[in-house]
């Protein structure tokens, strides 16, 4: 009688170990998975915030570039008498620049 109590007590023993191990091992998994749940959503979050500031970036890239190309040129003020002047310039500077390549050559 003795002997059928202590294997009693062994089999309800071996019984709520087993319980234990079983809800700690679903505990174990289940924040496993919360975890790797979190991780993606985080992964996926950081993706899409990297996405929207290329995007803003580009944007903006865009934005400037057709800003520049429309752009006046800074010497828009510039008098006809001042672009006269200018032209001779830029005239005497290229047949300056043409006898010194024939002094080269």
């Amino acid at each position: 009688m003795l002997a059928d109590v202590r294997n009693r007590l062994e089999d309800e023993k071996r019984e709520c170990l087993n319980q234990v191990r079983d809800s700690l091992m679903r505990s174990h998994e289940a924040d496993l998975q919360r975890a790797g749940r979190e991780r993606d959503e985080t992964h996926r979050r950081q993706l899409q915030e990297a996405k929207t500031t290329q995007e803003k970036l580009r944007a903006e890239i865009r934005r400037e570039n057709s800003r520049s190309d429309h752009s006046p040129a800074p010497c828009c003020h510039c008098t006809d008498r001042d672009l006269d002047r200018m032209n001779r310039e830029l005239s005497t500077l290229r047949d300056h620049k043409k006898r010194l390549e024939e002094a080269v050559v």
